[in-house]
């Protein structure tokens, strides 16, 4: 849950401006591992979780690796995101939702590429 509430708690603050950070200067809770370590988000990229899966043996159902799982990821982001906004309650604020889904599909476009 960690990697999660880093996630949620950072995109509304993510822009410039006061009171905003740069997101270049985001990092993680709990790093990703591969061959170095990797705290900050910017630098996180879709190599690095494909190595991680390589290396504790994520495998998908039809013997393909890591690439597929995310690619799986990537490609049913927006239809999460359009299923967590039908569920907000009318007095969520519009914006913090906005940020969140902004930052959650500019994180899986990352992810694709």
């Amino acid at each position: 849950m960690t990697p999660l509430y880093d996630v949620l708690s950072a995109y509304p603050l993510l822009g410039a401006g006061p009171g905003k950070f740069s997101s270049k200067k985001i990092t993680l809770a709990m790093a990703v591992r591969t061959k170095n370590t990797h705290y900050r988000v910017s630098e996180i990229m879709r190599r690095h979780w494909v190595q991680l899966g390589r290396q504790f043996g994520v495998i998908a159902p039809n013997g393909a690796n890591a690439d597929i799982v995310i690619d799986d990821l990537v490609g049913r982001t927006p239809g999460a995101i359009r299923s967590v906004q039908a569920q907000l309650p009318d007095a969520f604020p519009q914006d913090l939702a906005d940020s969140i889904f902004a930052g959650l599909q500019a994180a899986a476009d990352k992810l694709a590429t």
